[in-house]
């Protein structure tokens, strides 16, 4: 798992990202395991949106914009934190 994805922390996504979770779920065609929770979900858009397929990368965006949305904001916003950054 990336290093990006394991300093994310959950209950953050739970309480922030439930709302999106629950909007966009049902309208998800390309897997159907990413819709069993949140976090799944999370995970699930997250590869497919930096998938290098760019067909992948347009469905997901179109099935998902929120999400996608979601987490491109915590991307662009992200700051490591110092105890999990190389010596």
């Amino acid at each position: 798992m990336p290093r990006f994805a394991k300093n994310i922390d959950s209950t953050y996504i739970e309480e922030e990202f439930s709302e999106i979770y629950e909007e966009e779920k049902d309208k998800i065609t390309i897997e159907d395991y990413i819709k069993i929770d949140s976090e799944e979900f999370f995970a699930g858009i997250f590869g497919y949106l930096y998938s290098p397929y760019p067909q992948i990368r347009e469905q997901i965006q179109r099935e998902a914009p929120k999400t996608c949305e979601f987490i491109k904001n915590l991307v662009e916003n992200y700051q490591p934190d110092e105890s999990t950054e190389a010596a």
